[in-house]
């Protein structure tokens, strides 16, 4: 479904007994929404594409266009935003939706797709309505803006016509734009609602006798993530193992667990080796894990450290008589390497897609730039946790290898993303991403934190030498494909790598920070230094007995075999600006990070806040030394009145069973605030107010402001963008509400 024709697209999908009214109105709003969400600079209105609008209307629209053209490539758009950005934004979800669309032509006939197409162009249709007002107000007409000859504009005069638009005919714009963008992200979540599949899911692995293979998920289907509740799945011989499942809805996480098989201990259950190791907690990379994800009950073992996200725009998924097969028998895995003068370079392992040990049969990779080397192979998923592989590279008619113990996978901690391409377009396909230095250990810093200015970059400085060592420039970031978060909801970290150092560095502390364009000055966030015990050297990393990212476990001479880590890495979250900067969230919160003095809490009087909501914990108050009792002497003093309920951050059990009586006190402080005559405003805040305060924003919003959980969230990124709280404790507190 192209931008352009956004009005066609529906039509041929609706009920054509009951389709759109072509009026001019609906194709005004389906260029509006062309112009305001598509990220190429090209994008433009043009006249001819209106035939049934009158002069005033066409040249209107002809002006916004030629305006919209006269941008330069890169600018950011007139509404605010990037305009662009791989899996972000309107454009990325009209890409969505264009495919989902595609499969609901295909037959599978899930959800009244008609009704949900025509209430989303009755919003656009509004929106429309209000940019084609002319200035004094009344319907836009033919003649409202004559040229010069009294016929159509020319491209030059329509021009001239947009550069004298008023301030406010400019603001109006922008609102509109950004209105249209939230509403066709409102509209792919309840398109994704509406369609519930009938999935196969497919799985290889090895499962020793008297286990099985269960897929446990965050729908009612798959248990609810209730291990207790997974779906048994049956074995197809060679590893293979299969299970349909009813009703899945789109977007589901799920994730493939070994348990003890409670269907038939003498069962089908083939002989093999335990995929899963000594049944210890598997090492998820830092991210907190689920219940569902944990070993341990049922001799639970999970697959993988990460959970899967059912996509059916994916390489992996097709659809067959109606059912849709989630192929996860192989995964895409990318080894990348540095290696200076190198004239070739290749991965062996002791698999068959890396060799088997074989140098003429390895893997080759390409020198994609700057002499860092990439190759791409689909590796089967009954040995993604165990096979083990090394670097060669050829110089001068000369072999060599890395040195020292065979590398062990770590490709199931490493949760597979969508790549991105040099237009910013998501790939179709999920690739774990397996960058290592070359006889050393790969140091991996993360952080999730959306920045409003796109010119601007996070960058870190701290003790380490290669952040700078405090006295040097800042190490900038990079944006990472999209990963799950610590909350469990995906978004886009910002990223650095850099080889660790050969021995082990203490007591490392750092504190990231905010670069803009021009890289003159750099705004740092208000916290206490933050700090990591120690991270590893490339010595340490020589030796360890099983594949990690959050620790390196070493080796000793007990240990009958020992292999080289590949990676170690950080996850923060929580980055808090110097300044007490919140939002607004419609019709009565706000959200934002914690008060901590006087000022901050006169400003909040100011701008309207009549309650605070404070889940922040004794221990976060510890850290970052806020004196409780000083700031509810200051909130009583100003006539704000409080409520605390300390919930620990990436808790999700916890804020599951909280989440629900901090959205309780929310309703009390606003109906305390109506008793009292005034309009209620409660701020609700955590530590960053990225996690913890938005989860009590959406539950407060389902349950006394009449919304679903996926319209209140994204109504609260619509208005605070690093908003990211955790999806499935929500779920299950509403579940249980």
């Amino acid at each position: 479904i192209s931008a352009s024709s956004f009005v066609c697209g529906c039509c041929e999908t609706g009920d054509s007994g009951r389709g759109f009214a072509m009026r001019t109105r609906h194709a005004c709003a389906a260029l509006l929404l062309a112009t305001a969400c598509c990220s190429s600079a090209s994008a433009a209105l043009h006249p001819s594409l209106l035939p049934g609008a009158d002069g005033g209307t066409r040249m209107r629209l002809s002006a916004l266009g030629a305006s919209r053209r006269d941008q330069r490539a890169g600018d950011a758009p007139p509404w605010g935003g990037s305009g662009s950005g791989p899996g972000h934004g309107a454009a990325a979800a009209r890409s969505r939706i264009g495919v989902r669309l595609e499969r609901l032509r295909g037959g599978s006939g899930l959800g009244d797709v008609s009704s949900q197409l025509q209430a989303l162009m009755d919003q656009l249709t509004a929106a429309a309505d209000t940019v084609l007002q002319p200035p004094g107000g009344g319907e836009a007409a033919a003649g409202d803006v004559p040229s010069a000859d009294g016929g159509e504009q020319s491209a030059e005069e329509a021009r001239s016509v947009t550069r004298s638009m008023s301030k406010s005919r400019v603001d109006v714009v922008r609102a509109v734009s950004g209105e249209l963008s939230k509403q066709l992200e409102l509209f792919e979540s309840r398109l994704g609602k509406l369609q519930a599949w009938k999935v196969r899911f497919k799985r290889r692995a090895a499962v020793k006798y008297g286990d099985a293979l269960y897929v446990c998920g965050d729908c009612d289907s798959l248990g609810s993530a209730e291990l207790g509740k997974s779906v048994r799945m049956t074995h197809q011989g060679d590893n293979v193992w299969a299970a349909d499942v009813e009703q899945v809805p789109e977007g589901t996480h799920y994730r493939y667990v070994v348990m003890r098989d409670s269907k038939n201990s003498n069962g089908d259950a083939p002989n093999g080796h335990d995929s899963g190791g000594n049944g210890d907690e598997m090492d998820c990379g830092g991210v907190a894990s689920r219940q569902w994800g944990k070993s341990g009950a049922w001799g639970s073992r999970p697959q993988t450290g990460y959970a899967y996200h059912l996509d059916s725009s994916l390489a992996n998924c097709r659809t067959e008589k109606g059912v849709l097969i989630q192929d996860d028998t192989k995964q895409l895995v990318q080894f990348k390497v540095k290696r200076e003068g190198a004239q070739e370079v290749k991965v062996l392992g002791s698999i068959p897609e890396l060799g088997g040990w074989e140098e003429r049969k390895a893997l080759k990779l390409t020198n994609s730039h700057s002499n860092t080397w990439v190759g791409t192979v689909a590796i089967n998923t009954d040995t993604l946790s165990d096979f083990e592989y090394k670097f060669i590279d050829k110089n001068n008619g000369k072999s060599g290898i890395e040195t020292g113990n065979n590398r062990i996978s770590d490709a199931h901690l490493v949760e597979p993303q969508r790549e991105v391409d040099g237009q910013g377009k998501l790939s179709a396909a999920r690739v774990s991403d397996l960058e290592c230095v070359w006889d050393g250990l790969l140091v991996r810093f993360i952080i999730f934190h959306p920045l409003d200015d796109p010119e601007a970059v996070l960058a870190c400085s701290g003790s380490h030498e290669a952040l700078g060592g405090w006295l040097g420039a800042p190490r900038r970031m990079g944006l990472g494909n999209e990963r799950t978060l610590l909350t469990g909801i995906k978004g886009r970290c910002w990223e650095s790598t850099f080889p660790s150092t050969e021995q082990d560095v203490s007591n490392v502390q750092y504190r990231y920070c905010i670069i803009n364009n021009l890289g003159k000055n750099a705004v740092f966030e208000r916290e206490p230094n933050r700090r990591i015990e120690n991270i590893p050297g490339s010595a340490s990393a020589k030796a360890v007995v099983k594949a990690s990212l959050a620790a390196v476990h070493r080796a000793d001479a007990k240990d009958k075999q020992a292999f080289r880590q590949r990676e170690w890495r950080t996850y923060d979250g929580n980055f808090v600006p110097p300044d007490l900067n919140y939002q607004d969230i419609p019709p009565n919160l706000a959200i934002g990070p914690y008060p901590q003095c006087e000022e901050d809490v006169i400003l909040m009087k100011e701008r309207g806040i009549t309650g605070v909501i404070n889940v922040q914990t004794d221990d976060d108050h510890r850290f970052r030394m806020i004196n409780w009792e000083l700031m509810t002497g200051f909130y009583a003093k100003h006539g704000i009145s409080v409520r605390r309920i300390p919930i620990l951050d990436f808790n999700g059990d916890e804020l599951a069973r909280l989440v629900k009586v901090a959205s309780d006190g929310c309703h009390e402080l606003v109906q305390e605030a109506y008793t009292q005559g005034k309009a209620p405003r409660v701020y609700i805040h955590c530590t960053a107010g990225m996690g913890r305060a938005p989860a009590v924003a959406c539950v407060y919003l389902v349950l006394h402001q009449g919304f679903n959980l996926g319209d209140a969230l994204a109504h609260c990124k619509a208005h605070r963008n690093v908003c990211a709280p955790n999806w499935s404790a929500m779920e299950n507190a509403l579940r249980h509400a």
